[in-house]
């Protein structure tokens, strides 16, 4: 029994022992992995996700960390940089740097400082960032930073002129005063994006035509103070705006909210000024308007160009950035000469052709110059139909005389297709037509009823020759 109580009583002063030993491991562990005394901590390291490959981030110190290595004490204290800034506010709008530290980090008491400070800063370049650091593959690493709070802004890409949420990065103490060592933020960024469309490729002048600009809204910081957001869309010079004809919706064809955005058109002008705020819920916005090809240009087709423009620095001076978007439509022209059939040197004035495109419509009427030339100008892609309709002076009636032609660009660069597709010619197609004289070559109009009418008259001057001479025999025989 006593051999049992010994042994039992071993093995609960080994259980006890091993407990203990637990005890003082967690007790006594060394600080978490990133950490460090503050007595040697010499700097550390931000390390920042980048959005874009190459995105550049400025760090300015919000708060000095300061540590009194003899009393073992941290002192908090705002920055020169900051106090200038609290000096501009009214008393009661400054905040002590017990108040910032209170602030959780997605506060929006904190969010409101670092957007107003940054205004600030932006505005005061006497206020120099502490540090400044470029992604590279879209990584980017800064080594000994100092202790401290720090605000990280996003200066810039040259992919784009981004527009950047507000980031932090904290080295301080905690209450062992051990000090991190790593900070890792993942940076946020949008782009505005513009994309112009039109219902159609090619246009006859007089047609309508009906233009979508597509545009990506950009996400602003809370507290950003300058979102200007414009878009102004120039015309062509051959072409007008149809009146009424614009409206503006999201993805849903929904349209936006009452004030979101001021249309002006002013002569080739169009203008839509948005108040950002009434569509920074919308991912995409939508602007549709129409125009009217009043005069469309041949060959070197007719460019409309939109413009986006944004503020890409929400803080302080109001820096804007432009992204454009353009369509091009062409429009083409058919050349008509009409000459003798015999002689290709022989042009044929005074010929009326009707032009109808594909739908039967007629687009055109024209008439031969003394070259035999005549001209239809501002017509879209497709097959026309020509149909002559009044023949040169002493030439065959136009009967059955119609010819089908088409216009063809699959580049849809302006530049006809040429033979079998294979060639491109400028954005003229000639056809010559050929007519021949008439039996009699006698002076008409090129009207058949006139025609009628000359040769009744001809036969009534011969009756009245034969009554003559009948006249004349009779009486002779008297």
């Amino acid at each position: 029994m006593k051999t049992t109580k010994k042994r039992t009583l071993t093995l609960l002063l080994a259980v006890a022992m091993i407990l203990s030993s637990f005890s003082a491991v967690a007790f006594a562990a060394e600080a978490p992995s990133g950490s460090e005394a503050i007595g040697s901590f010499s700097g550390g390291t931000v390390t920042i996700n980048a959005s874009n490959a190459d995105d550049s981030f400025a760090l300015y110190k919000v708060v000095d960390i300061t540590y009194n290595e003899q009393s073992n004490s941290v002192k908090y204290d705002f920055t020169s940089g900051v106090k200038a800034y609290l000096a501009t506010l009214a008393e009661d709008k400054r905040v002590s740097v017990e108040t910032y530290q209170s602030w959780a980090d997605d506060s929006d008491e904190l969010k409101a400082f670092l957007a107003d400070y940054a205004e600030y800063v932006k505005s005061h370049p006497d206020v120099a960032s502490d540090y400044d650091v470029t992604a590279n593959g879209g990584k980017a690493e800064k080594t000994g930073v100092a202790l401290g709070q720090y605000m990280v802004l996003g200066t810039g890409s040259a992919t784009g002129a981004y527009i950047y949420q507000i980031m932090t990065a904290t080295f301080k103490p905690d209450k062992d005063l051990k000090v991190n060592n790593a900070v890792t933020l993942d940076s946020k960024s949008t782009l505005p994006t513009l994309e112009k469309a039109a219902n159609k490729d090619s246009v006859s002048k007089g047609d309508e035509i009906e233009y979508t600009l597509t545009i990506g809204v950009p996400t602003y910081p809370v507290g950003a103070k300058n979102k200007s957001f414009v878009v102004k869309d120039v015309l062509p010079g051959g072409f007008d705006y149809v009146t009424d004809s614009q409206s503006v919706t999201d993805s849903q064809n929904v349209a936006v909210a009452d004030g979101a955005v001021t249309f002006v058109a002013d002569g080739k002008n169009l203008t839509w000024t948005f108040d950002f705020d009434k569509i920074s819920a919308q991912q995409t916005v939508i602007i549709k308007y129409k125009v009217t090809a009043t005069d469309p240009v041949i060959t070197d087709g007719n460019e409309n160009t939109a413009i986006l423009t944004y503020s890409k620095s929400p803080f302080g001076t109001d820096v804007k950035y432009d992204i454009n978007a353009s369509k091009t439509v062409y429009s083409y022209e058919l050349d008509i000469t009409k000459v003798d059939s015999a002689d290709e040197n022989i042009k044929l004035a005074g010929v009326v052709f009707e032009v109808y495109n594909s739908s039967g419509d007629k687009v055109a009427t024209v008439t031969t110059d003394q070259d035999g030339k005549a001209t239809v100008s501002g017509l879209a892609l497709g097959t026309y139909r020509l149909k002559e309709t009044k023949a040169a002076t002493g030439y065959a009636d136009p009967i059955d005389i119609n010819l089908t032609v088409t216009l063809s660009d699959e580049d849809h660069d302006g530049m006809l297709d040429g033979k079998d597709n294979t060639e491109d010619t400028d954005g003229v197609l000639s056809v010559t037509i050929t007519n021949t004289k008439g039996v009699f070559n006698i002076p008409t109009t090129g009207d058949s009823g006139t025609l009628f009418f000359t040769f009744a008259a001809m036969a009534l001057m011969a009756l009245a020759v034969a009554i003559m001479l009948l006249m004349r025999r009779k009486q002779a025989e008297r």
